[in-house]
């Protein structure tokens, strides 16, 4: 949130307001409508957008309308579901899996991208990439170790990468913060890392300076 007086907010500053006023629901589908906007936008002037991840609430999840009201936006602004990821984090799922693996499933057939975040934060790992149909997880950066890997760490780590690999499904490891963590994961086969080790927070104009202007 660019804040005319405050400067940059992050989300983390913000959501617990919007969770106690009751408007956190509203406030993702709002989100979702100004992402696919902007690919609107990137489409319009001659750019081919990349998929841009939308987090979900698992509040929202629970929601019978959920999956029209997902439709309903994306048709109105006249985009391709592809280019939107939907992120919800492997807790939610479990408040009812066989219900939320098939709303999963009825958003997967209607062509969204799915994400499953805070992967591996205390629950089945082996469960949710057997049961749920995803294009990509997120590995928590709170289940890599802090110093130096044990061997303990290297063959659990190397052996979720290899079986996601074997599936089909991209690994992301997620809140990376030191250049230790990005040569190890490395060393373990995962191609795709987020975190500040890259970049600081970005506007969406910086955002797009780099992706679309800067030369390689």
């Amino acid at each position: 949130w660019k804040h005319p007086q405050k400067g940059t907010i992050i989300s983390e500053n913000f959501i617990s307001v919007l969770k106690t006023a009751g408007i956190l629901l509203e406030f993702d589908m709002i989100l979702l409508e100004e992402v696919c906007k902007k690919q609107k936008d990137c489409i319009d002037r001659g750019l081919v957008p990349l998929p841009i991840t939308v987090s979900i609430s698992r509040l929202n999840i629970h929601r019978t309308d959920f999956v029209n009201k997902l439709k309903t936006i994306v048709e109105r602004c006249q985009i391709s579901p592809s280019l939107i990821i939907l992120e919800i984090a492997e807790p939610a799922i479990y408040d009812d899996i066989d219900r939320n693996t098939k709303i999963i499933e009825e958003c997967k057939e209607y062509g969204f991208m799915i994400s499953i975040a805070d992967f591996s934060y205390g629950y089945s790992f082996l469960d949710i990439m057997r049961r749920v149909s995803v294009d990509s997880i997120k590995l928590s950066g709170e289940f890599l170790p802090e110093g130096d890997a044990t061997e303990k760490d290297r063959i659990i780590i190397k052996n979720i990468i290899d079986i996601a690999k074997e599936l089909g499904i991209q690994i992301i490891a997620e809140h990376i913060q030191s250049e230790k963590q990005v040569k190890f994961l490395k060393t373990m086969g995962c191609s795709v890392i987020q975190g500040y080790s890259y970049t600081e927070l970005v506007s969406s104009e910086e955002f797009e300076e780099m992706i679309f202007y800067e030369e390689i």
